[in-house]
């Protein structure tokens, strides 16, 4: 997966969590039967959620910052990549690199005080439901060192990916759309694994950030996730935020 589109995944899946976890009213189906993850599906998506209008915290700073240069800098490279693909151009001749360097700035800052990863270990604590864990971030390349100690008013596998902000007590869930393995590669590896699609076999399909490869979880850690997915494809499934959680860090460290 190209470093675009992965980047373009990240923004967009965290604007349809944002969103569906914002609002009770209707929110339009995003994804069908036939939909699958490219730079230009993604970025009309990306487009119709923060132009929809609903609130949200990464809505509302995407939104103020998806300005129209960035807007047809977005449109213009993806044309020019899509015309490589097709030999309607040479290969090479759209630079990206400019583009992706903005984009990353804008989801850097957009992110700011927030921490994206997934949860290890978290159990019950006490006699009030709260759950006392490590809040693993995702911050360079794997292995991911760093580890705050987090606790939660709910539990949830470590397959989750999880967006924590650090100050606020904010917990947005990401799955099925983003989660986690360990194990893929070798036992000590550390996996993002993005919603690609499903198969003209009915298969579901993710990838791995970093890799070309698609693959269908089906272990035992995965259990539950397709139905998930389906409900996803079908217009039922919307993501949720949980408020009351609490993170020990530094807080003179950037995240």
């Amino acid at each position: 997966m190209d470093a675009l589109e992965a980047l373009l995944t990240f923004c967009t899946f965290i604007c349809w969590a944002d969103a569906t976890a914002s609002t009770h009213e209707h929110v339009p189906k995003c994804f069908s039967g036939n939909w699958k993850r490219s730079a230009g599906p993604l970025k009309k998506l990306f487009y119709d959620l923060i132009d929809s209008g609903l609130d949200g915290h990464f809505l509302t700073k995407f939104r103020s910052r998806a300005d129209t240069n960035l807007r047809a800098e977005l449109d213009r490279v993806i044309n020019g990549l899509d015309a490589e693909k097709h030999h309607k151009q040479a290969f090479g001749a759209c630079d990206a690199k400019p583009l992706i360097e903005r984009l990353g700035n804008v989801c850097r800052s957009v992110m700011k005080g927030w921490a994206f990863g997934y949860c290890e270990d978290l159990r019950p604590a006490g006699f009030l439901g709260n759950h006392e864990g490590f809040l693993r971030v995702a911050c360079g390349a794997p292995p991911f060192h760093q580890r705050l100690r987090f606790s939660s008013p709910a539990a949830f596998p470590d397959i989750e990916a999880v967006m924590v902000s650090l100050t606020e007590g904010q917990i947005l869930r990401l799955a099925p759309l983003i989660v986690w393995h360990r194990g893929i590669v070798n036992g000590a590896s550390q996996d993002c694994l993005v919603l690609d699609g499903i198969s003209r076999q009915g298969l579901i399909e993710y990838k791995r950030i970093g890799a070309s490869d698609c693959m269908s979880p089906t272990d035992d850690k995965f259990e539950g996730l397709s139905d998930l997915v389906h409900a996803l494809f079908e217009g039922h499934h919307r993501a949720s935020r949980i408020s009351g959680a609490k993170v020990q860090y530094d807080p003179e460290q950037d995240f």
